[in-house]
């Protein structure tokens, strides 16, 4: 048996994001199953985006999640210059409402 060599993955930018009717906000979103179709769904109610908001779906870097008020767990801004990191405290980054 010889051992293969793989090919990386095609990198995709990081997160899905659209906005929400129900939160009124942009929001993550999460893949779910309603019957047997694939659907987008916002991560804070579960409310369908693919049919509410479909056009505003979107991928974005973590900097993008951050901006908006999440917490993204190993990002540091490259502006970040805390001896700690966010973790610290010393940035004072948002977290979500």
């Amino acid at each position: 048996m010889s051992a293969q060599h793989l090919e990386p993955a095609a990198e995709i930018p990081g997160f899905r994001m659209g906005h929400c009717p129900q939160c009124q906000r942009s929001v993550l979103a999460a893949r779910d199953l309603e019957g047997d179709e694939l659907v987008e769904v916002c991560m804070h109610c579960s409310c369908n985006l693919s049919a509410s908001a479909a056009q505003t779906l979107r991928w974005v870097e973590a900097q993008d999640l951050v901006e908006l008020g999440y917490f993204v767990d190993g990002f540091e801004p490259e502006d970040c210059d805390s001896h700690g990191g966010c973790r610290d405290g010393a940035c004072g980054v948002r977290q979500p409402a």
